[in-house]
């Protein structure tokens, strides 16, 4: 999960987001490794979605969730 976070995160910081979220697939809790790990690249927000859906909700966007302006990384 560290890795992952780091490459999601470090890519979108360095296309220069302006808003950088990040989701994890609920599966029981989040390592606190991979927390520290997103808010250390960068990440503002952080959602426990996984999934096809959590594609669907960040380029549409939800209720609680703005949408995106580009995805990257691992799904």
């Amino acid at each position: 999960m560290v890795a992952s976070a780091h490459m999601s995160i470090v890519t979108a910081e360095v296309a220069r987001g302006k808003r950088i979220m990040a989701c994890t697939p609920p599966t029981g809790a989040i390592p606190d490794a991979a927390i520290t790990a997103m808010m250390l690249a960068g990440t503002v927000e952080i959602y426990v979605l996984g999934g096809v859906q959590t594609m669907a909700a960040k380029a549409l966007g939800t209720e609680t969730m703005a949408r995106v302006d580009m995805l990257v990384g691992p799904t």
